[in-house]
């Protein structure tokens, strides 16, 4: 069975720009950052399987579910369902 991909997998700017701020980054290095969470939750939802991130990468993730409507919203529009995180 082909997955077939979502056509954009956009987290919304000022989520990213937030997450750059708290962890005193610059914006490109949180997109890049968000770009390997986006790599990752693409992986979660694709398998049955619990996924588990880095330490480096659950910071991010992080900064993302704080922002509980954005992350629902991406998940849902992306995935059909939201990637729950389990500790």
């Amino acid at each position: 069975m082909v997955r077939k991909m979502p056509k954009t997998l956009v987290v919304p700017n000022r989520v990213v720009r937030r997450y750059a701020e708290d962890q005193n980054l610059q914006e490109a290095v949180a997109v890049r950052q968000f770009a390997e969470l986006v790599r990752f939750l693409e992986i979660c939802a694709s398998t049955p399987e619990r996924c588990a991130p880095s330490e480096a990468l659950d910071e991010v993730w992080h900064g993302f579910i704080q922002f509980t409507r954005e992350y629902r919203e991406f998940c849902l529009a992306n995935f059909g369902r939201v990637i729950d995180h389990d500790p």
